[in-house]
């Protein structure tokens, strides 16, 4: 590892190693039980607590060392300085296009979106040397390693003069970064639309633009970490709104009703141009946290979202019997069967099986698993769960002791149009609290790398699947590799050294990661008209029901919060308080 590196850390799906526990079973009784301690599971039973039962027993179960699910935080200690970073859910994604659940919960939280265009420093790593982008070329696959270096106010055109491309290929892909062209000129809008729904990216440029192959290739992994899709599996329809590169010139215009055949994402993006500023230094890790102590008080001492940054969380607090709320974590459901009047939940442990009864249970956690989880789902119910598998995803935090070598560059974010990594970031500068983004190069700073594993040139399901198989059994031992030897490879030429650079590494791989949502044209039989396998899960069956992004269709924060908020109006029909 180097003898400058303080820690290494792997984290599958939010389970790192270790032993669990042990945990006694007490034969223990509760108003609802929640299965999944995310945003939804959390937010959950935050609207159970104030909709239906305020003096609610509750117990929420999840597998993983921490709660929040992909929420989750990383903390470091460099040279005395306290550096946060996000090991997966980054950010509060368009807030005014969220549904009124999900409003009123952040403000219910003290969380005003607002306070972001403040908060947030976008001309910090400028103001430092260090405002470009860099486009690094893997050897691999391009004739030789190379560092294209965009500076702020120059064109893309410039940067990439010495790209290793065939001269056209530079040409042609500098034209689409800079200014993209529109494919389809000469067709109405109409037209276009419908030209759009049926292709993905890939095939739009394929059948509308005469582009030299390298062109494809450098693009093919473009849209992987802001969708879990790959060029030729994104749809061109949402591309083109999002502006995706390559899609970003088609002149369609905004007016009247969304596109018809947008994905419900791309729906969301329709009604908002807003800019990407509202992050929490950890991500939604903040969120998950204020959630956590409006369940559990005695959790945090109290204060307003700003001094959850910096609170030490009294753990022994979260499985407490003297709370009404209980988070058990390192507790897998593996069974939940319905039982007249009660649900019974059987969970893992500590090594050993153990049995709670509720009398309602929300499941809140990606829902492939759930037809081994839940027998009495309906046969339309287990095809839809399989229809939800996601896409795998990785994020890498790195705790620099120093961004001298960034700033030498001029860059404070990279591009790998190949190998394993996809884009990467010193942190994202926000003053938020006692929280302030590194003062100066030579100062410690977090940063982040983020990688898809989706399988290109198959249709999405089977590029997922594929993705997470290559995550589970052979990723962890790559990634890290790959990793370190990309950022020598781009560093190391202004002087970094990664063993003595690097005082922290931790590598978050959730090969459940991304939610898949629906889109043409992989999906035309179900998208938009339906049956959404989303809504046929929603349903649940009994006295249990299931929340989160997969039910959503749609990967963001207001789709679990929102499922959350459904799945509690819903059972409280059927179950009602006083159940235990």
């Amino acid at each position: 590892m180097g003898a400058g590196r303080l820690t290494s850390r792997l984290v599958v799906d939010g389970i790192t190693d270790g032993p669990a526990p042990g945990f006694t079973d007490a034969g223990e009784s509760y108003d609802l039980v929640v299965a999944g301690a995310g945003i939804a599971g959390l937010a959950a039973a935050y609207f159970w607590l104030r909709d239906v039962q305020p003096d609610a027993r509750i117990l929420l179960l999840d597998p993983a060392a921490q709660f929040g699910g992909h929420a989750t935080r990383h903390e470091y200690t460099v040279d005395g300085h306290r550096l946060l970073a996000t090991g997966g859910s980054q950010a509060i994604t368009r807030p005014s296009t969220y549904p009124a659940s999900a409003r009123d919960l952040l403000r219910e939280l003290g969380i005003n979106t607002d306070r972001f265009h403040q908060d947030c420093d976008p001309g910090h790593y400028r103001g430092q040397g260090a405002g470009g982008h860099g486009v690094f070329f893997h050897r691999e696959h391009w004739e030789h390693d190379h560092l294209a270096v965009l500076p702020p106010g120059t064109k893309w055109t410039d940067a990439l003069a010495a790209a290793p491309m065939p001269p056209e290929a530079r040409r042609q892909l500098g034209e689409i970064l800079d200014r993209c062209p529109d494919w389809l000129s000469g067709r109405d809008r109409a037209a276009k639309l419908a030209a759009l729904r049926v292709r993905t990216c890939a095939q739009v440029l394929t059948d509308f633009a005469d582009l030299h192959p390298a062109v494809h290739r450098f693009l093919l992994r473009s849209t992987a970490v802001d969708s879990g899709l790959n060029f030729d599996q994104h749809p061109a329809l949402d591309a083109a709104l999002i502006g995706f590169p390559g899609l970003s010139g088609l002149r369609i215009g905004y007016e009247g009703d969304p596109w018809p055949g947008l994905s419900k994402t791309g729906r969301q993006f329709w009604y908002s141009e807003e800019a990407p500023v509202y992050r929490f230094p950890d991500g939604n890790a903040t969120i998950a946290r204020a959630l956590a102590r409006a369940l559990i008080p005695t959790l945090a001492p109290p204060g307003t979202v700003d001094d959850l940054l910096s609170a030490t969380l009294d753990e022994s607090q979260l499985d407490s019997p003297q709370q009404n709320v209980r988070i058990r974590l390192r507790g897998k459901v593996v069974e939940v069967r319905n039982t007249g009047s009660a649900v019974s939940v059987t969970y893992t442990a500590g090594g050993g099986r153990h049995r709670v009864t509720a009398g309602a249970v929300i499941l809140a956690s990606w829902t492939a698993g759930l037809p081994a989880i839940v027998p009495e789902l309906s046969t339309a119910q287990r095809s839809a769960a399989a229809a939800t598998g996601r896409y795998p995803l990785a994020y890498a935090n790195l705790a620099l002791r120093n961004w001298k070598p960034w700033q030498r560059l001029g860059i404070n974010r990279l591009t790998l149009p190949s190998g394993h990594w996809q884009r990467g970031a010193l942190e994202f500068p926000v003053h938020i609290g006692d929280h302030h983004p590194s003062p100066g190069p030579e100062h410690p700073v977090p940063a982040n790398f983020f990688g898809c594993f989706t399988r290109p040139g198959v249709p999405p399901a089977v590029g997922a699947a594929q993705g997470r198989h290559w995550l589970i059994n052979h990723g962890p031992a790559e990634l890290e590799t790959s990793l370190l030897d990309t950022l020598t490879r781009v560093l190391g030429p202004a002087g970094f050294d990664p063993d003595r650079d690097i005082a922290a590494l931790t590598v978050n791989t959730w090969p459940h990661g991304y939610a898949r949502y629906l889109t043409l044209p992989h999906d035309a039989d179900r998208w938009p008209d339906g049956p959404l396998p989303g809504d046929l899960l929603a349903k649940g069956v009994g006295r249990i029901r299931i929340a989160g992004v997969d039910v959503a269709n749609h990967p963001y924060l207001d789709g679990a919060v929102d499922t959350a908020h459904t799945a509690v109006r819903e059972l409280a029909r059927v179950a009602g308080p006083g159940t235990r």
